[in-house]
């Protein structure tokens, strides 16, 4: 089935947020929750600059992509690319992939990076089989 793929608003905040905390890969930190909380959830969503997408089967909520765009360097930052886990392998990824590129495109980004788990082998083979640049390997760090 093709998703609808639109600009997330405020009324998708819980559902966006229910989705990352269920994610343990959106984890950065051990010692508290991994994922945004709804007021940066929140805030994000009203931003001009950024880009968050929602990807949309039946008027659920199926995958959603967020990603931070610096416009004075025209970079992008994907701080989350995410299709739920039952809605995978039917080519909702692939649309919002190209809806995202498609966006960062429009807003001139010329740089866009992401990381991937060494561990997530779906994601490293989808990526890798359409050409994306891997650039190396990295450690997290926070404070």
């Amino acid at each position: 089935m093709t998703p609808v793929i639109r600009q997330l608003n405020q009324e998708n905040v819980d559902a966006v947020y229910e989705l990352g905390i269920r994610e343990s890969a959106f984890c950065f930190d051990r010692n508290q929750i991994g994922f945004w909380s709804k007021e940066q959830l929140s805030a994000w969503f009203n931003s001009p600059a950024d880009i968050c997408l929602g990807a949309f089967v039946a008027d659920k909520l199926v995958g959603f992509a967020l990603v931070a765009v610096h416009s004075p360097t025209k970079k992008a930052t994907w701080e989350n690319f995410f299709v739920k886990p039952e809605a995978r392998g039917g080519g909702i990824g692939q649309y919002l992939e190209q809806a995202l590129r498609q966006r960062l495109k429009q807003k001139g980004v010329l740089y866009s990076h992401f990381l991937v788990s060494h561990g997530n082998i779906h994601a490293l083979r989808y990526f890798r089989d359409r050409d994306y640049k891997e650039c190396g390997l990295f450690s997290w760090f926070s404070f």
